[in-house]
């Protein structure tokens, strides 16, 4: 996909079918919110962390203001907790 992204992730919202799905965060994520189009966000918690993030690591940066609603929460036996957040509407939407 070139172009400009968010207007074509924009139209393929608008359009017949079902969700998209994308794994994983980066630049593609913070376009998304910058957008208005992150209907949800699903975050996988797990019990350790590893090594060090910076720049394109980091999920929220400095600036990045978006609201969540916790709608779902799942806990595994290995100690992985599921948290699905729903994106609060803007009050100008």
């Amino acid at each position: 996909m070139g172009g400009d992204v968010a207007a074509e992730i924009a139209r393929l919202k608008d359009g017949p079918g079902g969700d998209i799905l994308q794994y994983g965060f980066g630049r593609l994520s913070h376009t998304l919110m910058h957008h208005g189009l992150l209907d949800e966000l699903r975050l996988w918690v797990h019990p350790f962390f590893v090594g060090k993030a910076g720049g394109d690591g980091l999920l929220f940066r400095e600036g990045t203001k978006s609201m969540f609603d916790l709608v779902e929460t799942k806990a595994y036996t290995s100690g992985v907790v599921l948290l699905s957040y729903r994106v609060k509407a803007s009050a100008g939407s």
